[in-house]
């Protein structure tokens, strides 16, 4: 299973390369797989690369629930024993 992180796009540096952000915390990506990106788009991005773009109730709703799980709320395997 893969996690891609909702992440904002909020400047495009090359046709291949955008500067984004999520939850305070901005990354070069590359955007080969989604070259009609533009900014403040929205994107999924997973190892460095903008793989999807989303809209931004999608983007809330993820980061909601990663903010979430980081809270230690809702974490999977609650009420599984070890």
């Amino acid at each position: 299973m893969c996690l891609g992180i909702p992440m904002k796009i909020i400047e495009r540096q090359t046709p291949s390369r955008a500067v984004a952000e999520s939850l305070g915390v901005k990354r070069i990506v590359c955007t080969d797989f989604v070259p009609e990106v533009k900014t403040g788009n929205f994107v999924l991005v997973h190892v460095g690369y903008a793989m999807q773009i989303i809209e931004q109730w999608e983007a809330s709703e993820r980061i909601k629930f990663l903010e979430e799980i980081l809270a230690g709320e809702g974490a999977i395997g609650d009420g599984v024993s070890k």
